[in-house]
């Protein structure tokens, strides 16, 4: 498997991870107190603290790494697996391993942006690598794979 698909993977299913835990939470949270089954139905902070932090991180999840995301796919259709990209691309799902389980247990702010901003400087150094591949890539070019020549 080459050096982008594998942490892609891993960023996905960290995202699921996450999601599983959030009906779980809820579920108990309304056995403890049924009273706040109405009030859920329009604002999530009726839940214990541990639910919202779950909440939270997936969405948290559904933000910056759908950059990575695309970065991926591109990265795979322009060729740019090599070792540099996959030493940024690993960094980035190893960062957001870090936050995410900052962001669910002792949810220190502080930690949790460090991990939050060594990412976001991972990504752009992701991105850059994926950039500087794709600008001669015939995907871009409209040059012919096969022949070399313009579209």
């Amino acid at each position: 498997m080459n050096t982008i698909f594998l942490p892609m993977l891993i960023q996905v299913g960290l995202t699921f991870v996450i999601l599983l835990f959030i009906p779980g939470n809820r579920i108990r949270d309304l056995k403890a107190d049924p009273s706040i089954y109405k009030p859920a139905a329009l604002d999530n902070s009726v839940y214990s603290e541990r639910s919202r932090k779950f909440a939270n991180s997936f969405a948290n999840q559904l933000q910056l790494p759908v950059l990575f995301y695309i970065g991926c796919l591109l990265a795979l259709m322009v060729g740019a697996t090599g070792l540099c990209a996959g030493i940024f691309a690993w960094a980035f799902v190893g960062l957001r391993i870090i936050h995410a389980i900052i962001h669910v247990t002792y949810n220190n702010v502080r930690q949790r942006f460090l991990a939050f901003a060594a990412g976001v400087a991972t990504l752009i150094g992701f991105w850059i690598v994926v950039a500087l591949a794709a600008k001669d890539s015939p995907l871009l070019t409209g040059a012919n794979p096969l022949t070399g020549l313009g579209g």
